[in-house]
């Protein structure tokens, strides 16, 4: 136990505490402030957030075929509401848009006008002319209070009644609040393959620099030096990965986020298609899993990579390609929705989402994890079996 408390001194060290936290921050400022600070992004994804909060309190974690009906009543209830509305614009009464209806029939008119110019080569809209009057009318129209509710009701409704066969139901998160959720998870996700490179490699490099290998080896007693060595590097590497995990989160907890956390996470406009039933605090749970384990075999693999380095220079011409390629290339591509089909896509995610089934991100985070544990053990077992007289 000495020995063990003395590695984890050797590891915690000023200057290490002072480099994880000055890179975290700096990390965390380029990447995944951006995420929490633009939740929701955007008039759409506040809208459909407020409507999710809303159905929540109504409906409880998904819709089925009995509320669909409550929400042809909202539907209707918001018609009128428009209606009401736009009836105080005069020139809206003018052009006969009194109802939803025929606010969808100007819009869509608008459009085939804008398409007919097109055609003929005119590619702006003259000001003062008639075209620009009506799209001055739309834009006003677009500005009322009930406009934005009505047309996500309008997107709900008709989604909701497609996907439902009458036996099944639906979930009713919407993708334009949940990408902020899903970036965040792959920023973090490149945090934690770097940061256990941030505590592992520099402690494991230090007993060669500082030649103490050799006084180690003098006997196989000395040898087992690897034994606490390894577990208080990977106890430090443990508490970095949870630290970072809890750290990340609690910003979103602050969010509305936790109030939809046992909601369905399967749904029309959701971007997830998983073949499991599945809430959105499983997901989020099986992701930080996931992570986490990734993070675990970062740790041994810069264990593995230091141990086998002669300097400093010669570690980072291994570690600083590993953290490249599986912290801002491999890993956020395979652990992008996680679990669910991929959405193929360009590049890497191209491949993962052609030739992964859904699931197979769990086996290929097992397989690296035990491979690169069975490294470690037999690094240890080559250790304790080497004879002295050839070293």
């Amino acid at each position: 136990m000495r020995i063990f408390l003395l590695e984890l001194k050797k590891i915690w060290t000023p200057g290490a505490i002072i480099m994880l936290v000055g890179a975290a921050a700096l990390y965390y400022w380029l990447y995944g402030y951006a995420p929490v600070q633009n939740f929701p992004n955007g008039t759409q994804a506040a809208l459909n957030l407020e409507l999710a909060l809303e159905w929540r309190e109504r409906f409880g974690s998904a819709i089925d075929v009995d509320e669909l009906a409550q929400i042809d009543g909202d539907f209707d209830a918001a018609r009128a509401e428009f209606a009401r509305e736009v009836s105080g614009i005069p020139e809206a009464v003018e052009e006969g848009v009194v109802s939803w209806e025929a606010c969808l029939a100007f819009s869509e008119r608008l459009r085939s006008e804008m398409e007919r110019q097109a055609e003929r080569g005119v590619t702006r809209v003259e000001p003062g002319s008639e075209l620009d009057r009506l799209h001055g009318l739309l834009s006003e129209i677009i500005a009322l209070p009930s406009y934005r509710r009505l047309s996500e009701l309008d997107l709900w409704q008709t989604s909701l009644t497609k996907e439902m066969d009458g036996s099944t139901e639906q979930g009713y998160l919407h993708l334009s609040w949940l990408q902020n959720i899903e970036a965040c998870g792959r920023f973090l996700s490149t945090w934690l393959v770097i940061a256990p490179a941030f505590v592992v490699a520099p402690f494991v490099m230090r007993d060669r620099l500082y030649r103490m290998r050799a006084a180690q080896w003098t006997c196989r007693v000395g040898r087992g030096i690897f034994v606490p060595q390894f577990t208080a590097a990977m106890l430090s590497a443990c508490v970095v990965l949870v630290v970072s995990v809890v750290l990340w989160a609690l910003p979103f907890a602050a969010t509305e986020v936790p109030g939809l956390l046992d909601c369905a996470l399967v749904g029309p406009w959701s971007g997830y298609d998983c073949p499991w039933d599945m809430t959105l605090a499983s997901y989020i749970a099986l992701r930080i899993a996931l992570m986490l384990g990734v993070g675990l075999t970062s740790a041994l693999v810069s264990h593995i990579l230091a141990r086998g380095s002669a300097g400093y220079v010669g570690m980072l011409l291994w570690l600083v390609p590993w953290c490249a390629g599986a912290g801002f290339i491999v890993v956020p591509e395979l652990l992008d929705h996680a679990l669910c089909a991929k959405q193929v896509g360009a590049g890497l995610g191209a491949v993962l989402g052609r030739v992964g089934l859904p699931g197979f991100e769990a086996a290929v985070v097992a397989t690296g994890l035990v491979l690169a544990t069975v490294l470690c053990c037999g690094a240890f077992h080559r250790q304790m079996r080497c004879d002295l007289k050839t070293r």
